[in-house]
């Protein structure tokens, strides 16, 4: 049975041929010497440096040995996610596009692998070759996760283009804020809130995870754009409130922010106030009570 070669044959001899002319010239040297071992050394290395220096006949020599779906695959995923790193990707990517390389070929797709390595030109360089409604399909691969890894790196670039291309802003209960809220990007919060997120889904878990990793100034975006500051965790009535998760981490800021906005001290029969007793933080008692002072009491109702 016949193989295709994974060069053509016409480009597989003019290498050849460029590659002994420039082998015999460099092995010849200054003397006129034709040893050999001298043009045949010479030659090797103009082979490699023919097809080293060449993105196509790099991208025809991935192609043959992962196959269409995998080459594109196997140059982004770089980072150990199962690729290897290649030299000058920015020109494979592009070459192996224009052989029909497959963008979206396996879980782990190129455009995912590009936003979690925080490559904007990669990104850029797959989105341009796909075509629109693809592209659309693409961007919502498990759950728009593309999105997500943007919103972990804090890449507004790679987010705007995503969104742009189709990706669901709302995905898995807004979950895209949430991870900028988690990993503390407060642009990338301000972003995706000017672009319709819903600071509120899910319980305003997005509230509740940037105090508790003590991200003030999320925090700060998250309270002027419309989160409950009387809100408890998992909606439970009678659970810990946000004010009571603030004052567990011992956060002055975020517990003055919080009262600023709304919050109400007397909840649970002060519960915030003796969970800062138990933890000695006095500072924190004087401001509850004072905050107390000046609020009439008020069941929570979330």
């Amino acid at each position: 049975m016949s193989t295709k070669p994974i060069l053509p044959l016409e480009l597989i001899e003019s290498i050849i041929c460029l590659a002994v002319v420039s082998g015999i010239r460099a092995g010849a040297g200054d003397r006129g010497s034709y040893s050999l071992f001298s043009v045949l050394t010479s030659v090797s290395r103009s082979v490699r440096k023919a097809v080293f220096e060449s993105g196509v006949v790099r991208a025809r020599i991935l192609i043959g040995a992962f196959g269409i779906g995998g080459a594109l695959e196997e140059v982004v995923g770089g980072d150990g996610g199962g690729g290897k790193t290649w030299r000058s990707t920015a020109a494979l990517v592009p070459a192996l596009l224009r052989l029909g390389a497959d963008p979206s070929a396996a879980e782990a797709s190129a455009l995912r692998l590009a936003c979690r390595k925080n490559d904007e030109d990669l990104v850029s360089q797959v989105l341009r070759f796909v075509p629109a409604a693809e592209a659309k399909l693409l961007v919502a691969v498990r759950d728009n996760e593309c999105l997500r890894e943007a919103c972990r790196s804090g890449n507004k670039a790679i987010a705007r283009a995503l969104l742009a291309a189709g990706a669901d802003i709302h995905a898995r209960a807004d979950e895209a804020l949430r991870y900028a809220a988690c990993f503390g990007n407060a642009d990338m919060a301000q972003f995706l809130i000017d672009n319709g997120a819903d600071v509120t889904a899910l319980n305003n878990t997005s509230l509740f995870e940037s105090i508790d990793k003590t991200h003030e100034h999320i925090v700060r975006i998250l309270l002027a754009s419309g989160s409950d500051p009387n809100v408890t965790r998992y909606g439970i009535l009678g659970g810990q409130s946000v004010l009571q998760a603030a004052v567990a981490k011992k956060s002055l800021e975020n517990i003055q922010k919080l009262l600023a906005y709304g919050a109400n001290p007397s909840y649970n029969n002060g519960a915030a106030k003796r969970d800062a007793l138990r933890l000695g933080a006095l500072d924190i008692v004087k401001l509850l009570e004072k905050a107390e002072s000046t609020t009439t009491a008020s069941p929570i109702l979330h």
